[in-house]
Parts: structure tokens; sequence; C-alpha cells
């Protein structure tokens, strides 16, 4: 799955070698370039310090702090940004996987006000795309607060918010 940049920043951090080591000649431009790799991980002990990351550092609109946010279990040789890179809110980052500890390629997108090892996690709403008024005034909620969502740890998402899942996963 391609991930793309949900805020403007820098790039201040990037591991992009399957918990191996440092690859800074590995990188892609766009996500046409992408190509599938079969990555070797899951639920095993060994996998539990090893990731692919992206961060990027930007400032929080709302009170104007540093804001971080990170992308974890990125797939290997898939970052088309570097260290320094300038990013845009929508630009193509890498695609999603499973590396480290991890059964499956999925995301891991977490937000913090440094970069610290010790940092606290911040909670950060997400802007709709397309936003619809028919929806806006069945939900009772005014047009700002139909606008975004606040994301809530194993819920599933989509560009619009919430997404039903059924008992069977789909």
């Amino acid at each position: 799955t391609p991930l793309y940049s949900a805020i403007n920043g820098i790039v201040v951090e990037v591991k992009d070698d399957g918990g191996g080591g440092q690859n800074q000649n590995n990188t892609i431009s766009t996500y046409e370039e992408c190509y599938e790799i079969i990555e070797v991980s899951g639920i095993a002990a060994r996998n539990l310090f090893h990731w692919n990351s992206i961060m990027i550092q930007s400032t929080d609109v709302e009170t104007s702090d540093p804001l971080f946010v990170e992308y974890v279990h990125i797939q290997t040789n898939s970052c088309a940004v570097k260290v320094g890179d300038s990013v845009e809110r929508g630009q193509f980052l890498c695609r999603s996987g499973s590396v480290g500890f991890s059964p499956e390629p999925h995301l891991h997108m977490a937000a913090y006000r440094s970069n610290g090892v010790d940092a606290a996690t911040v909670r950060v709403k997400f802007q709709r795309i397309n936003n619809d008024d028919t929806n806006t005034r069945e939900s009772g909620l005014d047009s700002a607060d139909a606008q975004s969502f606040l994301p809530r740890v194993g819920q599933w998402y989509n560009h619009n918010g919430l997404v039903e899942v059924n008992s069977e996963g789909k």
C-alpha cells in the first residue's frame, strides 16, 4: 500500500534497511518505481527492536509546538525520501510493509512533541478528504467537526473516517 505524508515538514530520520543497518543508497523517487519485496518478519522476539520507519518534523498548526510524525513497519527499499528532504502533505513517502515485530503488512503512525526515544505520543486529528455536506447535516456535527476525525486504537479508517468492519474482517 502506498503511504503519503500527512503533513508538510522535513524528513529527520529514515530507517529503510529491514532492521540490519543503514541503507542510504537504495531509494526510489516515485510510487511507480516501487516493486514488491518479500520481507522476513513476524511475531518473534528477535524482531522486537528492528523496524523500518520515516520520521517527519513539522509544526502543530494549532499550538505552534514542534510535531514529529513517525511511520513504522515500512517496506524495505521503498523510501522515496531521505533525511533533510522537504515533504508536502500528500507526497508519496514509501509503501507499508511488515518489517519487525509484525504478523502482516500494516502501518503504525504516531505523533510526538520531540524525537527523543522516550517521547510520549500526542493525539492528532485527521482531515477528511471528501467531506459531504449531507453527511455533516445528518451527523448533527458542525462543519468544522465533520471535516476531521480522531482515530481510536483497534479501529479501521479510510480517507473519510471510521470504516465498519464485519466479523470476518471485511
